[in-house]
């Protein structure tokens, strides 16, 4: 991958974040510290480095996708409310991917579970 400040930036402000940013939340970090930096600059570079491994994509469906520095196998939880996601240490089981690789005939390189709940935070309201 050819190197771009641009991306280094993104990858950075990623790498910083414990949220699981948005691609929307990434450029709003950065416009500050590049304000030349466009919204599809971001997404160009946040799908570069998620497709080359150096950043994670988690597809989330009404909020629009999550980018995660951290690349140890591990899962999420999503609040089904706020959308907030946090990082939780578990891996799939061996089972888990037995079966997958019965059931489906795919071979698991890595994975995470995302469980779906509502935080502490939406349960007040």
């Amino acid at each position: 991958m050819k190197y771009s400040r641009q991306r280094e930036l993104v990858e950075q402000a990623v790498q910083a974040s414990y949220n699981h940013p948005t691609a929307a939340e990434v450029y709003e970090t950065l416009r500050l510290r590049a304000p030349n930096i466009s919204l599809g600059t971001v997404y160009r570079n946040l799908s570069v480095l998620s497709e080359s491994g150096r950043l994670l994509r988690l597809p989330m469906p009404d909020t629009g996708d999550r980018f995660d520095g951290n690349l140890a196998e591990h899962s999420h939880v999503v609040c089904g409310v706020c959308g907030k996601v946090w990082d939780v240490d578990i891996t799939l089981p061996e089972d888990t991917r037995e079966r997958v690789k019965n059931d489906t005939g795919v071979t698991v390189s890595s994975g995470g579970i995302v469980i779906s709940g509502l935080c502490d935070e939406c349960a007040k309201l």
